[in-house]
């Protein structure tokens, strides 16, 4: 997109302003008729510039409140591997106490007559082939769609982020051994704080096999 794009022209200049220490972390920024006023151009102009900012990362907008100078966060490495469902139980609860968090879960459903307690079992944080094994469906491998999109409001009031930030949905589908997929899920992931990586393992020759 050129550069002479008055919101991306905008942006450059709070951006430098902000990186030259104008504005330290958690400061709240004008307001966009100021810097509309300022910069000669339109408020919806300043605003672009300012979402443009927060889609970056730099600046955090609050309901209510303003606009602020974000404060960077650690961003963490989140390894997806074929080994980790084999724990006997949930990976995403194990890889979360690898890196010093507690996991969590929150369930809800549509259906018009809630599931009764022997049906939802001792099983519900579990990982899903522990899950599906207890009930003799034996998962043979899974696949993961990994995609970039931007938060919608109801992602980042749930992830803690901000509107427009990068995240990874991931689409992912377990099949049971004839192939027949058995459970899907769609995962997000706010980029600013994980990365993801996935684990490739290698087998090893048998040293007690002799070469061809």
């Amino acid at each position: 997109m050129p550069r002479d794009t008055p919101y991306l022209q905008v942006a450059d200049k709070l951006r430098a302003r902000i990186r030259a220490g104008e504005w330290a972390v958690g400061d709240k920024l004008p307001s966009r008729a100021r810097f509309a006023e300022e910069y000669g151009v339109g408020q919806s102009v300043a605003q672009r510039a300012m979402e443009r900012l927060i889609i970056e990362g730099i600046l955090e907008g609050r309901a209510g409140s303003g606009t602020y100078v974000r404060r960077a966060r650690e961003r963490r490495r989140m390894v997806r591997s074929r080994h980790r469902e084999q724990r006997g139980k949930s990976p995403f609860a194990s890889d979360m106490a690898e890196l010093d968090h507690e996991a969590d879960w929150e369930c809800t459903s549509t259906a018009r007559v809630p599931a009764p307690e022997d049906i939802v079992g001792p099983l519900g944080k579990i990982g899903v082939v522990e899950r599906m094994r207890s009930i003799g469906v034996d998962i043979a491998t899974g696949i993961e769609l990994p995609c970039p999109a931007r938060a919608t409001r109801e992602q980042a009031n749930l992830l803690g982020i901000s509107i427009g930030d990068l995240v990874i949905e991931v689409e992912r589908t377990y099949f049971d051994r004839e192939g027949r997929p058995v459970e899907t899920a769609d995962i997000t992931v706010p980029d600013i704080r994980w990365e993801i990586a996935y684990e490739i393992r290698i087998d090893q020759p048998d040293p007690d096999q002799p070469d061809s």
